[in-house]
């Protein structure tokens, strides 16, 4: 007889020391929450943001998916990363005894700066990563104005 595999949380020991849930109950508070992939939450793919002077670079994890799954869209300056990750087929006979990998719609959106071009966005998905690339506007350049006296 096989018995599942059951993870579990552990909690607060009353002694003041943060235990695992005490701590996502923190973020939970303050952050709308933390889907550590293993609850009843909704799929939130990981995403990271970074900046150079000519861009900004947004990548989301999306291992599994492909870019027939992904929605990018922008609008009024909110930029926006949706899809659906199906659940997987099992076979007749197959019994599942963990499944951590979540399936459902997901959807992402971040507030852009003013300084994003967004007509010049570009993605590209490659090894279930999703990388957008966000041109900022070229900066109008201070220029010297010559008066002339008559």
């Amino acid at each position: 007889m096989m018995y599942p595999i059951i993870r579990r949380r552990p909690v607060s020991s009353g002694n003041g020391v943060c235990a695992t849930s005490d701590f996502d109950n923190v973020f939970d508070r303050f952050f709308g929450g933390v889907d550590s992939g293993i609850s009843g939450r909704s799929l939130s793919p990981a995403v990271d943001v970074l900046e150079s002077k000519d861009a900004y670079v947004v990548r989301a994890e999306l291992p599994g998916l492909t870019p027939e799954n992904v929605e990018v869209s922008v609008d009024k300056g909110v930029l926006s990363i949706s899809g659906e990750r199906d659940e997987e087929v099992r076979e007749d006979g197959v019994e599942s005894h963990l499944v951590e990998r979540r399936t459902g719609r997901f959807s992402r959106t971040f507030k852009l700066p003013e300084v994003v071009d967004t007509d010049s966005i570009q993605g590209k998905f490659k090894n279930g990563v999703l990388e957008l690339t966000l041109p900022k506007v070229p900066q109008a350049k201070p220029r010297k104005v010559e008066i002339t006296l008559n």
